[in-house]
């Protein structure tokens, strides 16, 4: 067959991609989808044995969006671990604008506030091709007081 991408294969060319502005709303607000996750988590802490567990105590320490360019059969290079805040931290710490511009990508509404990521995003082994996409994983890292009754 002529023109068989297998039997000839050709290395596509590569650009850098950068993504800046990064934010991502959960449903139906971030507050709610964070205390269901905590509601789920103490409830199979309970169904594995491990005894009850007090949902005060149980924080969420860090919240991590793991972001790489998929190829279609595994990540071109190790996926970058980037940490996200929520949109309220970060119009804080930054100037009268920055907090407008951030508080209207969630309609300034306090039960509506987005993860945000504070840095620009490299991703430099895209390829313009359909079998290529830029993957993202949200992940969370909890904590929880050790007692000496092992909760």
């Amino acid at each position: 067959m002529e023109g068989d991408a297998l039997r000839k294969p050709r290395l596509q060319k590569s650009v850098t991609w950068h993504l800046d502005d990064v934010f991502f709303t959960l449903y139906p607000s971030l507050e709610k989808f964070e205390q269901e996750l905590l509601e789920l988590l103490i409830s199979d802490h309970f169904r594995e044995g491990d005894g009850l567990m007090d949902g005060s105590a149980l924080d969420i320490l860090e919240r991590r969006l793991c972001v790489g360019v998929h190829n279609g059969l595994g990540f071109v290079q190790r996926p970058q671990v980037v940490v996200l805040v929520p949109e309220m931290a970060v119009a804080l710490t930054r100037s009268a604008s920055f907090s407008r511009k951030v508080g209207s990508s969630s309609k300034a509404s306090p039960g509506n506030e987005a993860l945000v990521l504070r840095s620009r995003l490299r991703l430099p082994e895209m390829v313009c091709h359909p079998a290529f996409a830029i993957v993202f994983q949200l992940e969370y890292a909890f904590s929880s007081p050790s007692g000496a009754d092992g909760n």
